[in-house]
């Protein structure tokens, strides 16, 4: 019997935020959409708790590949994923933190950042700040956002 054991909802959470990183980052969509499909199939699981074996077992859904039970084994022994944080470590300071802490839409970050350039938390406020109504981003949002990004 397996020892060590991880929660789905935990191991769901970090294919979400890899899937996130990655639109922002303009990366593969097909990747994209291989975390997105693997968080849900994982918060699917009948059990709270996945192990070496139930993991394993994953392979045998149609969609989820070697890399995701690979990434999901590293995550159980060695509490993280180490491509998460070289995604997370490529991007700049203020856009990771808008990726993983806001609900602003990663295609709105990625233009923030890959087509305005913008990564100074001062640029990107004034941009939001000025474009508010038109991007339909609430009050509570946008405060949301400026404490995240002036915390930083």
């Amino acid at each position: 019997m397996d020892k060590k054991t991880v929660a789905k909802s935990e191991l769901a959470h970090q294919f979400e935020q890899l899937a996130r990183l990655l639109e922002v980052s303009r990366d593969n969509p097909f990747k994209v959409r291989s975390y997105r499909f693997a968080s849900r199939v994982i918060k699917n699981q009948g059990t709270e708790k996945l192990s070496a074996s139930t993991i394993q077992e994953l392979s045998k859904i149609k969609g989820i590949g070697k890399a995701v039970v690979d990434k999901s084994l590293e995550y159980l022994e060695k509490g993280h994923m180490s491509k998460l944080e070289e995604v997370r470590e490529s991007l700049p300071k203020a856009i990771g933190v808008l990726a993983t802490e806001s609900k602003l839409p990663a295609q709105l970050i990625s233009m923030i950042w890959k087509d305005l350039d913008f990564t100074a938390p001062e640029q990107i406020m004034a941009f939001i700040e000025e474009r508010k109504k038109e991007l339909k981003i609430s009050d509570n949002e946008f405060r949301r956002v400026k404490d995240l990004l002036t915390s930083e």
